[in-house]
């Protein structure tokens, strides 16, 4: 079974971007990927929006032609099928394309060495985070590909435990390492934490072998993050959309810092999830991990 990636693109420099993570990504897991252009714009009149619309097709039709050339010139795979919307807002026509195709994963590029100049993040990035129920992966422009071997889950405890079970089910598809890092101040003790045990725990409990605990003891929790990245070889930053001011917080601080950080790291956002009793409550993902396999194992661990 395929991995299903959907890239919704302008074929501005920012999709581009993303357009060739995806298709780098590609190479790692059988994949199929789609790229979705929304018209979200029309005249009034309904003869003279269906001329539009065509004409928009024909143009999106070209600008993807252009595009295949340029990844094969530029040694990427090319290998996606294109499909123009008409919607409006944005994120409802993504929103109903999305739950129709099952996408496993949206890849967005975001902006990073004009940062200071411009928006942070795009209004179609929040609104994909915000709205859409599967992951979204988003790229700074000026990223350079790295295979997904290690990512970093910065944790703050409280929901460990189910989010966990998200993110294994992810990682496994690359058999990628997990980095579960929690930053806590100086007012509390260090030995409060037996990484070992915890890493080892975790594993035992998400059956899932490739995962190490860390805590970095740091009063600020984003400078903590940025001084675990910069020491560690990191592919990949995991959120949860509870955090949903975190991405724009990281990047505003990355930029204020001078850090390198925002021009490299791509981040990964899934949905929050939530526990009802023995039951989790969060969008149908189709990771090989399903969610009646998430609610079993809860249950289990709750009868022990």
């Amino acid at each position: 079974m395929k991995f299903q990636i959907l890239i919704p693109t302008d074929f501005s420099v920012l999709s581009k971007a993303a357009v060739k993570y995806a298709m780098k990504l590609s190479l790692s897991i059988p994949s199929h990927i789609e790229l979705l252009h929304i018209v979200e714009s029309f005249p009034l009149t309904a003869t003279r929006k269906e001329s539009y619309f065509q004409r928009r097709i024909t143009l999106a039709k070209k600008d993807a032609k252009e595009l295949r050339e340029e990844l094969e010139k530029d040694g990427f795979p090319s290998n996606f099928t294109l499909h123009v919307v008409h919607g409006n807002p944005f994120h409802q026509a993504l929103l109903e394309y999305v739950k129709s195709k099952n996408t496993d994963l949206i890849v967005m590029g975001t902006r990073g060495g004009d940062a200071r100049k411009k928006q942070l993040l795009g209004s179609h990035v929040t609104s994909a985070m915000e709205h859409c129920p599967c992951p979204v992966l988003t790229v700074p422009v000026d990223s350079p590909f790295h295979s997904i071997q290690h990512l970093v889950y910065a944790t703050d405890l409280t929901e460990i435990h189910q989010e966990m079970y998200v993110l294994t089910a992810f990682a496994q598809y690359f058999d990628a390492y997990i980095h579960v890092l929690h930053i806590f101040p100086e007012k509390l003790t260090w030995n409060l934490f037996d990484a070992e045990k915890i890493s080892r725990d975790l594993s035992i409990e998400h059956q899932y072998k490739k995962i190490s605990f860390y805590a970095l003891m740091e009063d600020d929790v984003l400078s903590g993050i940025e001084q675990y990245l910069k020491d560690k070889p990191i592919d990949l930053l995991a959120q949860f959309t509870h955090q949903r001011n975190f991405f724009q917080r990281f990047v505003e601080y990355s930029v204020s810092k001078e850090s390198i950080i925002h021009n490299s790291l791509p981040i990964i956002t899934f949905k929050k999830i939530f526990q009802e009793g023995f039951q989790l409550s969060y969008p149908e993902m189709n990771f090989p991990l399903k969610k009646s396999a998430i609610n079993k194992k809860l249950k289990n661990k709750h009868q022990d």
